[in-house]
């Protein structure tokens, strides 16, 4: 059947047709038609269809999560549905999914509105904070300053909303009711009214334990506090009777300390959780009035099981005994989601309280976790380089095996280490605030209707993919031009960012990032984000810098988050550039100056020599990923190492008799252009066939132009693989239509 016919269809079939979509398929298939528009608009009022959308394609557990952020007022397990938009909700999640498409960095708090911030509370278009004197603050995230919402005598220690709806008025915006649960080390919780700027602070204390309050946690009208000696109080919260605006507030029930203490606690539905220092959980349901909290899961005789994760594979299991592990932070998640992160940075995740799945970060991302927080359907971590990445899951089994290479969101948020992470669901989209020693930084995501029709969540359109070319000059103070590119009638635009204050003299960039390197000076890592509303252009961010040992810096290459470099001739390498600032190290040294050469001809080493490197005079290097060096030396001969330490040497002028002048790394192939303009590759499997390559057995050559080659550059067209070779005067395009047979070449006068 053909689009027409499509287009012809009845409007109750095309109903029909409709209506066994997934909501995913449902939103897109509005830009299909004006007809098709009109039929699937009509399922935006049917509150029914999403919701049964909801219960068949997001998990229930991450389902009420959702719904409690995004409507706080909700109380399930009541006759209230019609307080749930379950389109927007559906959408919640949704957007949650595909949040690696659009992203927005925004520092709403430098250090000089307020220092020594402990903890922090989204509640609606506002941030709470609570300081080290004592004292909680809020402000507005679209601006403005600080204003004071209550005081504690010392510390603040934790934070948590307690969201109601006023019952004394009509079901309207202005009867919802938000107040701040704040814990301290002067022992008192607070219940602060969340005020506007300009009203008095209004908020009533609850004097209860006997010891410093660490922890407080929120869900629906119930409310649980914890103090250092493991005492934990339950209470329950209602609307506020006659002229008061705070709430009345009553005690459910109360759980003795218990040894060891608890420190880390959670509540869920009816259960109260917590997590002992020897990795045990206690439990108990609060509205069954049990008195005792009993033991829902312990390690058997002191025991754990780890089992070592990589690449989402289990590979070794060993047992520990509890006390020989020492756990930084404890953290307990609906469902019985329990999480350690121990001295030696490792993550620990369990479903059962005794086998746990480890996790090496810094094996992937030169980091380590330093804060951690589930929502929904993600488990995002804070980093000690001050970024944020995030994985999605759909169910909780996929969190012992995640592969933590396959991030779902990374993003490099501040300066120093994260404390802690807090998100919240605005009307434009979801929120994250990330607390780190001195700022608070909030990531906003903005998106439209039309941000979830792209397919899969994957990228742009092609109509709506922009390139920016990176230029670089030998012109003082100058970083180097971005230009927009251009249609051939549209007007140039571009601009310019200043560094380096000498020439610059090279610029790579992977995927949203670019590294220039100026001669003689250390060189700096930029981010780039998507445009903002109508500017062609994206917002550009410093944020790193390195300083190289020794010699300057010749080549540099990126890749994934590491900025590997060489200078004359010794590789350096930072410790990945989403740690920000720091000096390059040297992970390959040559050994007393000393760099050991084997000599290769028809693919066998027959002959070792010893070089000092001062003694080898290099004309060209290059540095790929995967820590591929090569260099072409003033005798014409190529040298190719996989550390930076041994080289095996090929003599190209002997086999082919001509030399390499340039080389390309580019997938399975080293290309390597010639000084008679011919260009040679040869195919490779793995990085360790470059080092014994048969020359005689090269995988493509072709005489290109009549001088030597300067550069070469490879693209992916939609007719095939180009090939643009740089001589000195003339730019040539090999270009393979089908295949190696059918060559064009086209000669371009520069």
């Amino acid at each position: 059947m053909g689009f027409t016919e499509m287009d012809n269809l009845p409007i109750e079939m095309l109903e029909y047709i409709l209506c066994c979509m997934d909501g995913r398929s449902l939103i897109r298939a509005k830009a299909v038609c004006k007809k098709w528009n009109d039929v699937a608009s009509l399922f935006d009022k049917k509150q029914s269809h999403w919701k049964s959308l909801c219960y068949k394609e997001i998990s229930r557990v991450p389902l009420l999560e959702y719904a409690l952020k995004k409507y706080p007022y909700w109380r399930p397990n009541c006759e209230n549905d019609g307080q749930l938009n379950w389109k927007d909700l559906y959408l919640t999640w949704l957007h949650w999914k595909v949040l690696n498409c659009f992203q927005y960095y925004n520092d709403i708090l430098s250090d000089h509105k307020t220092c020594c911030v402990t903890c922090l509370k989204l509640v609606g278009n506002s941030i709470v904070v609570g300081l080290l004197n004592g004292e909680i603050k809020s402000w507005k995230i679209r601006g403005g300053d600080p204003y004071l919402l209550s005081t504690h005598r010392s510390k603040v220690t934790s934070l948590d909303v307690l969201s109601i709806l006023d019952e004394r008025k009509e079901v309207t915006s202005d009867n919802e009711l938000d107040y701040i649960l704040s814990t301290s080390d002067d022992k008192i919780v607070k219940v602060s009214y969340f005020i506007d700027e300009d009203m008095i602070p209004n908020f009533f204390d609850i004097y209860h334990h006997e010891h410093s309050t660490i922890m407080v946690r929120a869900l629906q009208s119930y409310f649980a506090t914890l103090d250092e000696s493991g005492a934990i109080a339950v209470f329950l919260v209602t609307a506020p009777s006659h002229d008061d605006i705070l709430p009345a507030v009553y005690l459910v029930a109360e759980y003795q300390p218990s040894v060891p203490p608890i420190l880390s606690l959670n509540i869920w539905g009816s259960k109260i959780s917590g997590m002992t220092k020897e990795g045990t959980c206690l439990s108990a349901d609060f509205l069954k009035r049990e008195d005792t909290m009993k033991v829902e899961c312990t390690p058997e005789n002191g025991t754990v099981h780890v089992t070592l994760v990589e690449n989402a594979s289990s590979y070794v299991s060993k047992v520990n005994h509890i006390m020989e592990i020492e756990i930084l932070q404890y953290y307990i998640w609906r469902s019985n989601i329990f999480m350690w992160i121990t001295d030696d940075h490792k993550i620990l995740i369990s479903l059962n309280g005794n086998d746990y799945y480890e996790y090496n970060f810094e094996n992937i991302l030169n980091t380590y976790a330093t804060a951690a927080l589930l929502y929904g359907n993600l488990l995002i971590f804070g980093l000690e380089s001050g970024s944020v990445v995030m994985y999605y899951f759909e169910a909780p089994e996929e969190l012992l095996h995640l592969d933590l290479q396959c991030y779902h969101w990374l993003y490099p948020v501040a300066n120093e280490p994260v404390i802690t992470m807090d998100v919240c669901e605005s009307s434009s989209g979801p929120l994250l605030a990330v607390l780190c020693h001195t700022n608070v930084h909030l990531i906003e995501w903005s998106c439209t209707m039309d941000d979830f029709i792209n397919d899969d969540g994957k990228g742009a359109q092609t109509d709506q993919q922009l390139d920016y070319p990176l230029l670089t000059s030998d012109e003082e103070d100058e970083e180097g031009d971005e230009p927009y590119f251009v249609e051939e009638g549209m007007i140039p635009n571009i601009f310019d960012t200043y560094h380096h204050p000498h020439s610059n003299i090279m610029v790579r960039s992977p995927p949203n990032y670019f590294a220039p390197l100026g001669g003689r000076e250390p060189f700096a890592m930029f981010d780039v984000l998507p445009a903002i509303m109508t500017n062609v252009f994206p917002p550009v961010h410093f944020f790193a810098g390195y300083h190289p040992y020794g010699p300057p810096v010749l080549p540099m290459n990126l890749w994934r988050n590491m900025v590997p470099s060489m200078p004359m001739p010794v590789p350096f390498c930072p410790p990945g550039f989403l740690r920000h600032h720091g000096m390059m190290k040297l992970p390959f040294p040559p050994e007393r100056g000393i760099i050991h050469v084997t000599v290769v001809e028809n693919s066998s080493p027959y002959e070792i020599k010893v070089y000092h490197y001062k003694g080898t005079e290099m004309l060209r290097y290059d540095h790929w990923s995967r820590n591929i060096f090569i260099w072409i030396t003033h005798d014409h001969m190529l040298l190719v190492s996989p550390d930076g330490n041994e080289y095996y040497e090929y003599n190209v002028e002997k086999v082919l008799n001509t030399y390499p002048t340039t080389a390309l790394l580019y997938g399975n192939l080293l290309i390597l252009g010639l000084e008679s303009g011919s260009v040679v590759m040869y195919c490779f499997e793995t990085p360790e066939d470059l080092l014994f390559l048969d020359l005689q057995s090269y995988h493509w050559l072709q005489p290109v132009a009549n001088e030597p080659v300067v550069k070469m550059d490879i693209s992916q067209s939609s007719s095939g693989p180009l090939l643009v070779v740089f001589s000195q005067i003339d730019v040539y395009l090999v270009d393979w239509l089908c295949n190696t047979d059918d060559l064009n070449f086209d000669e371009v006068d520069v």
